[in-house]
């Protein structure tokens, strides 16, 4: 309502029943309820001057603001109603209290934290009535600002100053990411090759795809022997025939195949050695 948030539940204050150690059994409940718990509340205000924090409650309760003590009511007590106010003069000022004006250092426009700490010490009752009179403003909206170095959910990337919307692998001036691997557009001097996915490392097709880094990927004809994908050979044109290069890069027909090619050889048998009656250059040897 207003300017005031207030905080009273109806029928006491049991945020803890069924839970905590009474959920691992290793605390009974006391009169159907569970006492056995603490509160803590921390806010962020921005000090005008005014402010009215008003508690009515049972036990412990400490309201620092800005690290200071601001209101005390401690010890073990029933129902009880105290109000601070938050003043210009540095002071925080509470009627009913014992002190009834605490030092607190405070600037007008200036944002502090709130903290309150409150624990529950009895068993026969639990209550709790906050109510913070001045301390909500306009409600905040949180939006990101492009070029403050700080990446949001709403944002790509954000370099800060660094931001360009033409370096390669960095971030735009609208927080997007700029020129980089992956994109699908060719950027000269920076790539080989960008298809959008680069996962190509090896490719069949007789001419290179795009492998990760945005690099040309190894292909049958590329003049690489690529092993580690079966390649036996690679000339670069493997036109095939006798002692060629087929054009899967593997190895054509050739002297020491263990099969005898009309016109090339006379005689074949793997060739593995010379003086057995076919010498390794796939001739025929007299008999000794």
């Amino acid at each position: 309502m207003g300017n005031l948030y207030r905080f009273a539940p109806n029928g006491g204050f049991f945020p803890m029943n069924d839970k905590g150690w009474v959920a691992e059994l290793e605390e009974l409940e006391r009169n159907g309820n569970n006492y056995g718990f603490t509160t803590e509340v921390r806010y962020w205000f921005q000090f005008q001057g005014g402010e009215t924090l008003t508690f009515e409650g049972d036990d412990d309760l400490f309201v620092f603001v800005n690290g200071q003590l601001a209101l005390p009511i401690g010890s073990k007590h029933g129902a009880t109603a105290r109000t601070v106010v938050l003043n210009t003069d540095d002071t925080a000022t509470c009627a009913a209290c014992a002190d009834t004006s605490r030092p607190v250092d405070l600037t007008v426009g200036n944002v502090y934290e709130i903290a309150i700490f409150h624990a529950e010490r009895q068993a026969d009752a639990s209550n709790f009535k906050l109510d913070l009179t001045g301390f909500v403003g306009a409600k905040s909206e949180c939006s990101p600002v492009c070029g403050d170095g700080t990446q949001t959910p709403d944002e790509k990337c954000d370099n800060g100053d660094a931001n360009s919307n033409t370096e390669y692998g960095g971030c735009t001036e609208t927080c997007t990411r700029g020129p980089r691997c992956g994109d699908a557009v060719l950027q000269v001097g920076n790539e080989q090759c960008d298809d959008g996915t680069n996962l190509t490392t090896y490719s069949t097709t007789g001419m290179a795809g795009c492998a990760p880094g945005c690099t040309l990927s190894a292909y049958c004809g590329d003049a690489k022997v690529d092993g580690l994908f079966g390649e036996q050979c690679d000339d670069g044109v493997n036109a095939g025939g006798y002692n060629g290069c087929a054009s899967n890069c593997t190895l054509g027909p050739r002297c020491g195949d263990g099969q005898v090619q009309n016109g090339e050889e006379q005689c074949d048998d793997g060739n593995l050695v010379t003086g057995d009656g076919c010498s390794s250059m796939c001739e025929n040897e007299a008999p000794k």
